[in-house]
């Protein structure tokens, strides 16, 4: 095999391979809050029970090793609690992480937003008595901390919950479709590799 068919055989390979990993992968949440702190209401919300409330995040989850935490970037990031709404763009990430268990799956989440004088944070997995809390500050309230057990009051102008209260599902949404650039990238790819193939035959016939 000649040098030029292997060069492109190869790059037509790692085109091809490229354009499979190029749409990011989204998880839905769903949220309810069995914890409460003691500066109310946070975020319009005065009691227990409250939710459910909803949110999803997306990233490119090629390379993510298994049982260990992975720093991702996020692609996308909405979630709404009460009268509030974090969505990526107007809030900034302060850290994501996420850890695969064997299966794929999630296993643990660790995301936490700011949005001016208001923060809301995922521990799923990673923070045994709070899987997820949402702070605000916006009238003056405090910090947000949490005793870690359902239904007892955290501190400060916040709400969230234990790991019952969170739980993260794969989404089926238009991001697990290839977009079309990423249909233009993988033919380009497999474009590449037959063209190679063929001069090949023609060598041989010559």
């Amino acid at each position: 095999m000649s040098i030029i068919r292997k060069t492109s055989l190869a790059l037509g390979s790692a085109i091809f391979a490229s354009a499979l990993h190029a749409a990011p992968v989204s998880y839905d949440f769903t949220l309810n809050a069995d914890q409460i702190g003691d500066e109310l209401p946070a975020f319009g919300i005065s009691a227990l029970p409250a939710g459910p409330f909803t949110g999803s995040f997306s990233f490119d989850d090629a390379g993510l090793v298994a049982g260990v935490f992975n720093s991702v970037t996020l692609t996308a990031f909405t979630a709404t609690v009460g009268n509030f709404s974090w969505v990526l763009g107007d809030a900034s990430v302060m850290f994501s992480s996420v850890r695969p268990g064997a299966s794929g799956a999630l296993d643990a989440v660790s995301i936490r937003l700011r949005d001016g004088s208001t923060m809301f944070g995922i521990n799923f997995g990673y923070i045994s008595n709070n899987s997820w809390f949402a702070a605000d500050g916006r009238d003056g309230g405090g910090g947000c901390g949490w005793w870690g057990q359902a239904g007892e009051n955290m501190y400060g102008a916040c709400v969230g919950g234990t790991a019952s209260a969170f739980t993260v599902t794969l989404a089926e949404d238009p991001a697990q479709v290839p977009l079309p650039s990423s249909l233009l990238l993988a033919g380009l790819g497999l474009g590449v590799a037959a063209s190679a193939r063929a001069m090949a035959r023609v060598r041989r016939k010559a």
